[in-house]
């Protein structure tokens, strides 16, 4: 058996971060995206979530370029990320007793893997 760990939200907060991001990179780009529903698409990619609101702001966008824009705003996630400290414990006490761990997300690595590292996080799975 194992277990598969969501990442933003889950081991940690980084769903504030992500939208502050976001919601820069898209307000530059010419459309607005709404709290609310950027969390309720919180299962989509980066990239969809790009296209899925300028769609719907009716916004002709180059999502390749919004997303890139999202990324160099987010570099500094590291330092500001915080741990669902319960969660991390759990992934942590698992492991410690042979249970085979993974994380499920819709971030890029190279985006998580700072953060993993700051609080300590391993996995089983690449």
């Amino acid at each position: 058996y194992g277990y598969i760990f969501d990442f933003d939200g889950v081991l940690v907060n980084t769903m504030e971060l992500h939208y502050a991001a976001y919601s820069q990179a898209c307000k530059e780009a010419g459309f607005h995206v709404e709290k609310k529903r950027f969390f309720s698409q919180a299962g989509m990619t980066g990239r969809e979530q790009i296209k899925y609101f300028a769609d719907r702001a009716g916004v002709k966008v180059d999502v390749e370029a919004v997303y890139r824009r999202k990324s160099e705003l987010a570099k500094d996630w590291t330092e500001k990320a915080t741990d669902v400290a319960c969660n991390v414990e759990l992934l942590k006490i698992l492991r410690k007793n042979g249970v085979k761990v993974a994380i499920a997300t819709g971030s890029s690595r190279p985006s998580i893997l700072p953060i993993m590292e700051k609080f300590g996080i391993q996995v089983d799975a690449p």
